[in-house]
């Protein structure tokens, strides 16, 4: 606790390791949103998990 107070909260290791974590499950998020749309302009699933650096269980899997 005295660490905390001595650096401040977002010093600590777990924020920066949850900031982080935050922002790639943000990320993911935000590929999977846009999947649907690319999709219906005609590209295959390997395309998408290409572009998005995604897998393709991924990509399936936020098919509806």
């Amino acid at each position: 606790m005295m660490e905390l107070q001595a650096t401040g909260w977002k010093a600590s290791r777990v924020f920066r390791e949850g900031l982080e974590e935050g922002r790639a499950e943000g990320e993911l998020k935000g590929k999977l949103k846009i999947v649907p749309a690319l999709v219906a302009r005609g590209f295959t699933v390997q395309e998408i998990a290409e572009i998005l650096n995604l897998s393709v269980a991924q990509v399936q899997a936020s098919q509806p």
